[in-house]
């Protein structure tokens, strides 16, 4: 379907309207780098529903333009928040080795700094798979399940998921998120081996491995817009 401008109040927005086959109801979702709207619509869903899902919608569509993102690349000295501690990144030169390394309070860079970026990039991703992987293992061992396999990926707009053959899937991006949320993400994700639902038993596991999952749940929905600001192009 062709996007097309929507006008608010103050403000012009992009929606790109697409649907989907298993979709059962209108859904939208804001992408705050691209200032756009993204409305996933049934497939017999009519031009008047969704014309009316936007009009009703206006207030949140408002609320998310309004709160400007902006963009954090990775540089020299910048500073990066990763699961809690705050780390500086230094460029050090290097011509013998490339490597990105903690060294204390310090995110250590050797390599060309016009890669210093991409190089960055990379070292989180691979300490996302990591760090991920060792705290869904730990509460996999806690319920009993078994994890087929644990993947680091880019997702726009979820922070994991689980599939029916025990595939686990986390969004790199939670390594700017405070420890406990992004261990909360893991534990939703975990329990899902168990119940591959949103019912009461499930919550109960993940209440049992995530005892302040409620307190969690509320930081991603207020803060998690954010964590897609860094490392942005």
């Amino acid at each position: 379907m062709t996007p097309f401008i929507y006008t608010l109040n103050d403000h012009n927005v992009e929606v790109h309207p697409r649907r989907h086959k298993q979709a059962k109801r209108l859904n939208m979702r804001f992408d705050p780098l691209k200032n756009t709207v993204i409305l996933t619509l049934p497939p017999r869903a009519t031009q008047k529903q969704m014309a009316d899902f936007l009009k009703k919608a206006e207030g949140w569509i408002e609320k998310k333009v309004s709160k400007k993102v902006e963009v954090v690349t990775f540089e020299d000295r910048g500073v990066i928040n990763l699961l809690g501690e705050q780390l500086t990144i230094t460029h050090q030169r290097n011509f013998t080795c490339r490597a990105v390394k903690i060294e204390g309070d310090n995110l250590v860079v050797y390599g060309p700094k016009d890669r210093l970026g991409d190089m960055v990039t990379v070292f989180l991703k691979r300490h996302a798979q990591e760090k991920f992987t060792e705290i869904c293992e730990n509460y996999a061992e806690k319920t009993g399940e078994d994890i087929n396999k644990i993947t680091i990926r880019t997702q726009k707009s979820r922070w994991g998921s689980c599939s029916s053959q025990r595939n686990i899937s986390l969004n790199w991006r939670l390594m700017f998120a405070p420890y406990e949320v992004a261990s909360y993400v893991c534990a939703h994700e975990v329990a899902h081996l168990k119940e591959m639902n949103h019912s009461k038993a499930f919550w109960k596991i993940v209440e049992s491995l995530s005892p302040t999952y409620k307190e969690n749940v509320k930081w991603l929905k207020d803060n998690g817009q954010d964590l897609f600001k860094y490392g942005a192009s």
